[in-house]
C-alpha cells in the first residue's frame, strides 16, 4: 500500500511502473532491473524500491528466484491520483518535520517566526499557520510573543504519550483478529523485512525505523477508525523525535528487532493473545528506554550519577 500522503514525484513513478507493466509484461513475467527501471522512469532508485515494496504489498509483484516478477496485471484501481501540489504552509511543514527528524531542531530550542520565515522564504503568516498545526501535534509550543519551543519530553509526557499508545494499538490489533485479518499478506512482508534485517551484522538504523514505522502504521490501519489516525500521529511523532535524538545505539536496536519479530510471529500465526502480550511487551519496553533516557538527562543536568 502507499503511503497515506505520496509526493506528485512518487505518484507519477508508481503509476508511470504500472503502465509500463501493463505495456510489456504478461503475468510471470520478469521485471527489468531497479536502476533501469529508475533510468526509464526518471526517478531515484530509493523511490523505485519504495514503489515495488508497495507492490509486493498489493500482491502485484513478487520476489523470485531470478528477481521480481509481476503476479497479476494492474487494474485501474491500483493507479493512484495525482496529487496536487503542496501549498506553501504544507511544504513548510514537510520542511519542518524533516529539520526535526534531522536533529537540526531539538526538544528544547528556541526560534522566532521571522527566523524562519527568512529561510524558507514565506511570509511570517505561513510560518505561524504551519507551526500551529505543528504544535497541534504536540511537536512545538508558543513561548513569547513570536518565539516557538521545540516541545520537550518529561518523564510525565512520556507515561502518558505511551499509555495512549497502548490503548489504540491494543484496540486496532483485536479488531484485526475480529476482522478476519485481513491485512495478514502486509504482516508477512513487514515479517520478512525484519526477519531479513534482523539477520544482517549491522542492521541498518534507518531501516529499522522505517520497518518499526509500517509495522505500528499497519496495526493502527487495522482498527479502521479514521479518528484514531490523528491521535496517533500526535502521540507517535514527539516518540520518534525522542528515540532518534537520545543515541538509539546497536543494543537498543537489536532488542527492538527482536521484539518486532516476536510480535510479528504471534500476529501471522493468528496467536491473538500472545500477539497482544507481546505488543504490550514492546510498547512497555519503550516506555523504560525513553524513561531511562529522561533520567540520564536529568543526572546529567544535576552532575549526579545514575545507578
Amino acid at each position: 500500500m502507499p503511503p497515506s500522503r505520496v509526493s506528485p514525484v512518487y505518484a507519477h513513478t508508481h503509476n508511470a511502473l504500472l503502465d509500463l507493466f501493463r505495456a510489456e509484461l504478461a503475468p510471470e513475467g520478469l521485471l527489468p532491473v531497479q536502476a533501469e527501471l529508475a533510468v526509464r522512469s526518471g526517478a531515484s532508485r530509493t523511490t523505485i524500491h519504495r514503489i515495488l515494496r508497495s507492490l509486493k504489498r498489493a500482491g502485484i509483484v513478487n520476489d523470485a528466484a531470478d528477481g521480481i516478477r509481476l503476479s497479476r496485471r494492474p487494474t485501474k484501481m491500483d493507479f493512484l491520483p495525482q496529487p496536487r501540489n503542496l501549498s506553501r504552509r504544507e511544504a513548510v511543514e514537510q520542511s519542518l518535520m524533516h529539520m526535526l527528524v534531522q536533529g537540526r531542531l531539538r526538544p528544547g530550542e528556541r526560534f522566532s517566526e521571522l527566523a524562519l520565515a527568512r529561510q524558507h522564504k514565506v511570509t511570517t503568516v505561513t510560518i505561524r499557520e504551519a507551526l500551529l498545526r505543528l504544535a497541534s501535534l504536540g511537536v512545538f509550543t508558543k513561548v513569547v510573543r513570536k518565539q516557538w519551543e521545540v516541545a520537550r519530553i518529561d518523564a510525565d509526557a512520556i507515561n502518558e504519550l505511551i499509555d495512549v499508545r497502548i490503548l489504540i494499538e491494543t484496540y486496532a490489533l483485536r479488531r484485526y483478529f475480529q476482522r478476519g485479518a485481513p491485512l495478514r499478506e502486509r504482516f508477512k512482508v513487514i515479517y520478512e523485512e525484519t526477519r531479513k534485517l534482523a539477520g544482517t551484522a549491522n542492521p541498518d538504523r534507518k531501516e529499522f525505523f522505517r520497518l518499526d514505522a509500517d509495522l505500528h502504521r499497519t496495526i493502527l490501519e487495522s482498527g479502521q477508525n479514521r479518528y484514531l489516525a490523528d491521535q496517533f500521529r500526535f502521540t507517535s511523532f514527539p516518540i520518534q523525535i525522542q528515540f532518534l535524538h537520545r543515541g538509539f545505539d546497536a543494543k537498543r536496536q537489536r532488542l527492538g528487532l527482536g521484539q518486532h519479530l516476536a510480535l510479528l510471529a504471534a500476529i501471522v500465526g493468528d496467536n491473538e493473545e500472545e500477539a497482544l502480550a507481546q505488543l504490550e511487551h514492546h510498547l512497555g519496553e519503550a516506555r523504560r528506554t525513553l524513561l531511562k533516557f529522561e533520567a540520564e538527562k536529568a543526572s546529567a543536568a544535576a552532575d549526579v550519577p545514575v545507578g
